[in-house]
This record gives structure tokens, sequence and C-alpha cells, in this order.
């Protein structure tokens, strides 16, 4: 992750990490959310809570490229979403 400071160093970095791991964790259990296997609610709350930190890491990014990773990962999230209604 090309952010410029070490993650725990840095809230854009710290925000970025934790919502990809997010993502990853969400893709890994896609077949048990499809099967019922996985709390609706809590799926729901983790889309969420991870759209309000892209939304309030947005701000604090300071480079373009910052701007764009996190732009990327609203989309990304935004698409995620869209597969939950469909589940």
């Amino acid at each position: 992750m090309a952010m410029g400071d070490s993650a725990g160093t840095n809230p854009l970095a710290d925000t970025v990490a934790t919502i990809e791991n997010l993502v990853e964790r969400f893709g890994r259990n896609i077949d048990a959310y499809r099967q019922g296997k996985y709390n609706e609610t809590l799926v729901r709350r983790e889309l969420v809570e991870r759209m309000l930190g892209l939304h309030k890491a947005l701000p604090l990014a300071k480079t373009d490229h910052d701007k764009t990773l996190l732009q990327r990962q609203i989309k990304t999230t935004k698409r995620k979403k869209s597969i939950i209604r469909e589940i």
C-alpha cells in the first residue's frame, strides 16, 4: 500500500487497511452469505460501517492517489452492497 506512512501512524492508511481486510473477508465468506449461514443484519452493518469509514477517510486523503484509491474502494463496496441485496 503506497500511503506514505506505515499503518498505525496514518489514520488514512489505517482506515484503508481495515476496509481492505473487510472486503477480503466478505469475498472469502460469500458462499456462506448466499446459503443463509450468516446473519444478514451483521453483513449489512459491516457494509454500512465500511462505507462510513471510506467517506470519513476521503477528506483526509492528501494525494490524488489516496483519493483515487478511496473512490475505487467506495465503488467496490457499493457493488458488494448490491450483491447482498440479491442474496
